[in-house]
C-alpha cells in the first residue's frame, strides 16, 4: 500500500495506507482507484482502493462518500450496484506527523480559496498546497 488517504465515514478520520494498483481494485471491489461511481439513490462516491478493514479484518475497497470526512466501506449488495460515472485525481494525504490535512477536492479549493481572499498571491497558495498535499 502507497496511497495515504483518509479514512472513516464518520468522526474523526485518520491517513491510513490503501493499495491504488488497478488489479487489486478491479479484482476485490471492481472499480479502479479515482472511479466516480454513484449508488442507486444518486449519491457519488470515489474510489480510493484497497485495505484491510481494522473491524472486521477482510480486504475491501474503500470509497470516499462526497461530504464524508473520509473514506468508508459498502456492504457487499449495496456496492453490487453502484456504477461508474467519471474518473477523478486524488491528492494524496500527508503523514500525520507532518500535520492533519483535509485531502478532499472541495476541502482543498476551499482552503485555496480562503488563502487568496486573505491576501496571499494564488499561484504561491497553489505551489505550497501542491507541495504540502503531496509529501
Amino acid at each position: 500500500p502507497t496511497f495515504r488517504y483518509l479514512q472513516g465515514p464518520r468522526g474523526t478520520p485518520h491517513l491510513e495506507l490503501f493499495d491504488i494498483r488497478d488489479d487489486m481494485c478491479l479484482k476485490v471491489g471492481g472499480f479502479r482507484h479515482g472511479q466516480v461511481v454513484r449508488s442507486p439513490g444518486g449519491s457519488e462516491h470515489v474510489t480510493i482502493g484497497v485495505r484491510k478493514d481494522d473491524d472486521d479484518n477482510l480486504v475491501h475497497l474503500w470509497f470516499h462518500t462526497r461530504g464524508a470526512p473520509g473514506a468508508g466501506i459498502f456492504e457487499p449488495d449495496v456496492q453490487s450496484k453502484l456504477r461508474s460515472v467519471g474518473v477523478e485525481s486524488l491528492r494524496e494525504g500527508v503523514r500525520e506527523e507532518e500535520g492533519s490535512f483535509d485531502v478532499r477536492p472541495e476541502i482543498y479549493q476551499a482552503n485555496v480559496t480562503q488563502l487568496c481572499d486573505m491576501g496571499f498571491p494564488r499561484a504561491e497558495v497553489e505551489r505550497c498546497l501542491a507541495a504540502a498535499f503531496n509529501n
